[in-house]
């Protein structure tokens, strides 16, 4: 288990090197003038990581959450709320390279879009649970288009602010 509380571009990627990182918290980064950097992690250091926390990083962009959602296969929970930065291009990677993702974390993610939502809709098929809330660009005629489509996924809508895991008989289990 691993929790941030300030970094550079090196030291996510020297952080994550080991490739046996299997949960990562970098929510509330601030990451300022030398972007967002958050792409290390998805650089094939971080095969193992299941679970992300990326709640409130301002910045983090598309590209970021591609290279994520490319390198970090097993990913299970992903949050990715208040992640202004990321657009269409971003939400249709998650959907495409995602296959494990079973919670995701949108709460008042300003960029995303309905064809966002439906490409995760469409994409991440053993999304279980999709925490989303005040998202200016989801009207609710979307929300229940997406959950006519995936009967199967509980949509919350409370905020999660930390995802806590304890390490138990060799597998994660939720606290």
């Amino acid at each position: 288990m691993l929790n941030l509380v300030s970094w550079s571009q090196k030291g996510v990627a020297g952080m994550v090197s080991g490739g046996v990182l299997e949960y990562l918290n970098v929510s509330s980064l601030s990451c300022g003038a030398v972007g967002d950097g958050l792409a290390a992690i998805g650089a094939g250091f971080a095969l193992r990581l299941r679970v992300l926390n990326m709640r409130l990083c301002r910045t983090v962009g598309s590209e970021s959450v591609a290279a994520i959602a490319k390198g970090c296969p097993l990913l299970q929970e992903w949050n990715l709320a208040v992640c202004h930065g990321v657009r269409i291009s971003g939400w249709e990677s998650v959907a495409s390279n995602c296959h494990r993702l079973e919670k995701l974390h949108v709460n008042r993610c300003r960029n995303l879009c309905e064809l966002g939502l439906m490409a995760l809709g469409a994409g991440c098929k053993k999304l279980s649970v999709l925490y989303i809330n005040g998202c200016p660009r989801i009207s609710s005629n979307a929300i229940e288009i997406f959950r006519l489509r995936r009967g199967d996924v509980v949509i919350k809508k409370e905020e999660i602010l930390t995802i806590a895991w304890a390490f138990g008989d060799g597998d994660w289990t939720a606290v």
